[in-house]
């Protein structure tokens, strides 16, 4: 299993961050939606804010995982490369 290097945990704890963010605004938007009301422009900026910090968590994740290492594929060890067709 690979290791994470301090960027990908940099990332990983920004990803964290914006998850507990985007459930803060959740808090929020529960206690706009029964103060103000669905049409107030506070609580869609609330909702917006919710997006914006749970998609940042996803896309954050996303880079903070560990490489994955492939196996190296050469023609020495079986591997063969289809044909190249030429259309001339």
């Amino acid at each position: 299993m690979t290791k994470r290097h301090i960027g990908k945990k940099i990332a990983l704890g920004f990803a964290l961050l914006s998850f507990i963010a985007s459930g803060g605004c959740l808090i929020g938007f529960v206690f706009a939606l029964q103060t103000l009301g669905f049409h107030h422009p506070v609580t869609s900026s609330v909702l917006a804010c919710i997006l914006f910090f749970a998609s940042c968590g996803v896309v954050l994740y996303a880079i903070s995982q560990p490489p994955r290492h492939l196996p190296l594929v050469t023609p020495d060890n079986g591997a063969s490369l289809p044909p190249v067709e030429s259309s001339q």
